[in-house]
């Protein structure tokens, strides 16, 4: 499943179970200046970060994301969790969030979003791609 400028978004019919939804973001650091002017220098390569807004079935907002240290939870609510914190983008797994699909009556919205932390200005200079893994639906 891919999200693209023509097919911007998805839909997720609502079921009483998912599975475990995986959100992946990865890209590669970028190069940077090495030995004493990375030092002083201000360019640390990129360092991009996923997050999401939540919003549970009984009105209560959330937002899911490792600036601020909020990693949610799987097993309670929000029933999202980011699974930890790619500042370097050396991590070749990237950055996952994960959905607790089996929880899905106890969520009314997940918007899922990326941002650029550090590193550089605009998204044309990054190489991030969002993954999106949902239990027997295919990836393109």
């Amino acid at each position: 499943m891919s999200l693209t400028k023509e097919k911007p978004a998805i839909s997720l019919t609502k079921r009483d179970n998912f599975g475990e939804i995986r959100i992946n973001l990865n890209w590669h650091r970028g190069s940077g200046p090495t030995g004493l002017r990375a030092m002083f220098s201000s360019n640390k390569g990129v360092d991009l970060d996923l997050g999401a807004f939540v919003e549970m079935a009984n009105g209560e907002k959330t937002v899911i994301q490792a600036l601020g240290k909020r990693f949610g939870d799987y097993n309670r609510e929000p029933f999202v969790q980011l699974q930890g914190d790619d500042r370097t983008g050396d991590i070749s797994d990237g950055e996952w969030l994960h959905i607790n699909g089996r929880e899905w009556k106890h969520i009314r919205e997940v918007l899922v979003y990326a941002f650029i932390y550090e590193g550089v200005a605009s998204w044309d200079k990054t190489d991030g791609v969002v993954t999106l893994h949902v239990p027997d639906q295919a990836t393109d």
